[in-house]
């Protein structure tokens, strides 16, 4: 085959692949072009006209947003470039945004695209090998040492393609004797490592989404959940599940139970009703008899959301909902949790993504069965693991089953009251089952009497600044024990019939909770009788005074003195308990 016969040949490419990717840019740019980019660039393109869109395509964005990308913004940058007229105008612009009926596929267009690119160089590489050896000239002879490496560098990358080549990087340990290693931080201490993805299992109705949805208060303010610490961060709760009605109404529930104003949450936590619409966020696509997992235009949207944000945690509820594939093929899991890890990685931020197990596994009546469904690549896929099981007496426990990072934590032992949230239920030891606990029980009964005749309130939260053992502490008459065990001696008054919890509205007009001694817990306490004004509770619009110190802004934002707050518009007039809702538990 002679030199002028290899001119002569068409050079490999595909003129529709190229028109794919850069109609995936002018129709989601958001989802296509980190897609796009990771895979080629503007040389990669065969066409010239092809070159000049992709060059305009970046020029927009480079000038403004990613998300600034579309048909007119492309076309006027163009124009201004003086190449408008040269790829075919408006209407070529417009045939191009037509071509593909998403984004999905960018990636494999792409790599389609950079694959004929690679071979082209290699064409090119052979070309600039041929005519050195036919010119014969020495200078051009002793070029053939490099041409032909340069050649072979070339025909690996065409074999090897822009995937395989993306796929591991090495890592550098030689500065390891003078730098010591970063440890993974946690959203979550313990549970929840940034960066990473972590699995929450649990029975439908376990209680998952009030857990999350408490989670992501507490991370939003940068306050403990349930004795634990959290690293404060902007947190977007991604719901494919629930609607607005039931999020609003788990929210206020929420922030009532943990004494936190929702004011403080504006700008700090986002709920994202993804149920009206497809809330898919990977999916399975078939394309000339191949099947590929895929991400959605859903999910790069979600993505450039925790980007603009930058949030440091994403609450996934669920993976029903979000993932479109088959639970027991691995592949398809894992590109699905990877997925998520890259939004992770990112942001340094946690991914918590909620899942659910059959109810024989959750209550675990099946011996040997594991705290997941489908595929074992959900569990591996995931650094760390976390199971929800509820007993038939509505006991929680929350284990933690599997972390890569660290050692496992301990279970948490947690009640969920009627009417209430999840809270932490330390198992009782000796000192709160002793004989003394009736002394000390009598006690705190009878502050909390005094604090209700002045009319003050102890709230039930135990998550407050002002919570019951802080507050009680610096009277007198407060008994010789530990926080933990004032908590712990409230529930069990309460158990007894000695407490009741009483719902009533604080200065701003928001539900609120506090302890109430019952006339049981009155004649345990050996005080008098309660008079109406003290044993009710508060009536509708009625707003109660409030104490300087329960007005204290509590850790979770406090509810006190924030009235003049604006409220966020999904956070505004929340719907108050309902008999549908009150039996919702999920």
């Amino acid at each position: 085959m002679t030199p002028d016969r290899d001119r002569a040949l068409d050079p490999p490419h595909s003129k529709e692949s190229e028109e794919a990717v850069l109609g995936a840019l002018l129709l989601d740019s958001a989802c296509a072009w980190p897609v796009a980019t990771d895979v080629l660039g503007a040389q990669d393109f065969y066409l010239h006209e092809h070159r000049l869109i992709f060059d305009a395509v970046a020029a927009v964005i480079a000038a403004g947003n990613v998300a600034d990308v579309d048909v007119l913004t492309v076309f006027e940058r163009l124009q201004r470039n003086g190449e408008a007229e040269e790829v075919g105008g408006l209407p070529r612009l417009n045939e191009l945004e037509q071509f593909v009926p998403s984004a999905a596929n960018v990636r494999r267009y792409a790599e389609i695209v950079q694959q004929h690119a690679a071979r082209r160089s290699v064409i090119e590489q052979a070309q600039t090998i041929s005519d050195a050896a036919f010119g014969g000239d020495a200078d051009e002879l002793r070029k053939l040492p490099e041409l032909a490496h340069r050649l072979t560098d070339a025909a690996q990358s065409a074999l090897i393609g822009p995937s395989a080549r993306a796929a591991f990087a090495p890592v550098p340990f030689a500065d390891l004797t003078s730098a010591e290693p970063s440890l993974p931080g946690y959203v979550w201490d313990g549970l929840v490592p940034a960066g990473f993805v972590t699995l929450l299992n649990g029975h439908g109705g376990a209680g998952k989404g009030y857990l999350a949805l408490m989670l992501a208060v507490a991370v939003a303010m940068g306050l403990p959940l349930f004795g634990i610490p959290t690293r404060r961060g902007i947190v977007a709760f991604y719901s494919g599940e629930d609607g607005a009605d039931v999020l609003r109404f788990r929210l206020a529930r929420v922030c009532a139970a943990m004494d936190v104003c929702v004011q403080d949450l504006e700008q700090r936590l986002f709920l994202l009703d993804a149920t009206r619409s497809d809330p898919t966020l990977f999916t399975e696509v078939t394309s000339a008899g191949h099947r590929a997992g895929v991400t959605t235009a859903t999910y790069c949207e979600l993505r450039e959301f925790m980007a603009v944000k930058g949030a440091g945690l994403l609450v996934v509820d669920n993976a029903t909902d979000t993932y479109d594939a088959s639970e027991i093929d691995r592949t398809r899991v894992r590109g699905f949790v990877r997925s998520l890890a890259c939004i992770a990685q990112e942001r340094d931020a946690g991914v918590l993504l909620l899942a659910h197990v059959d109810k024989g596994t959750s209550r675990g009546e099946r011996a040997g069965t594991e705290s997941y469904s489908g595929s074992t690549a959900w569990s591996n896929s995931a650094r760390s693991r976390l199971f929800l099981t509820r007993a038939e007496d509505g006991a929680l426990l929350l284990q933690h089953q599997k972390h890569n990072l660290g050692k496992l934590r301990e279970p948490l032992r947690l009640s969920w009251p009627d009417g209430g949230v999840p809270t932490l239920d330390v198992p009782l030891g000796p000192v709160v089952q002793g004989i003394s606990n009736r002394g000390s029980t009598k006690a705190l009964l009878r502050l909390i009497a005094e604090f209700e005749q002045r009319g003050e309130h102890v709230t039930t939260a135990t998550t407050s600044r002002t919570h019951a053992a802080k507050l009680l502490r610096e009277e007198s008459g407060f008994p010789k024990v530990r926080e933990g065990e004032v908590f712990n001696l409230l529930r069990m008054a309460e158990r007894a019939g000695h407490l009741e919890r009483v719902t009533y509205k604080g200065a701003d007009r928001k539900n609120r909770e506090r302890w109430h001694v019952t006339d049981a817990g009155r004649a345990l306490a050996e005080l008098t009788a309660a008079t109406a004004a003290t044993a009710g509770v508060t009536a509708c619009g009625d707003v109660p005074a409030e104490p300087a110190a329960t007005a204290a802004t509590s850790p979770l934002g406090g509810m006190g003195g924030k009235s003049a707050h604006t409220s966020p518009a999904w956070s505004a007039t929340v719907p108050q308990a309902s008999a549908h809702y009150g039996g919702h538990r999920e």
